[in-house]
């Protein structure tokens, strides 16, 4: 399985996160060509911008769900993490 490093690829916020206690939660925009990172929400510590946890909107292989989604449903923007390579 191949995950993209979405620090290196075009993200765009398109809305400010929400604060949590300590963390900020963020969604963000990308392009839907490949490569792309796919759109999970994150959640990052903000004292130490340490990534702490990430919702996987559409969900890996093994998770809860993943047999319910198939390959390409909606395009690259909605296409799975264990179906990039």
């Amino acid at each position: 399985m191949r995950f993209l490093d979405f620090t290196q690829h075009y993200v765009s916020l398109t809305t400010p996160g929400m604060i949590f206690k300590d963390l900020i939660i963020v969604g963000f925009r990308t392009v839907e060509t490949q490569p792309a990172p796919v759109g999970d929400i994150r959640a990052y510590d903000v004292r130490t911008g340490k990534l702490q946890w990430a919702f996987h909107t559409i969900p890996h292989k093994g998770e809860y769900g993943a047999d319910t989604w198939p390959a390409m449903a909606g395009g690259l923007v909605f296409r799975r993490h264990d179906d990039l390579g």
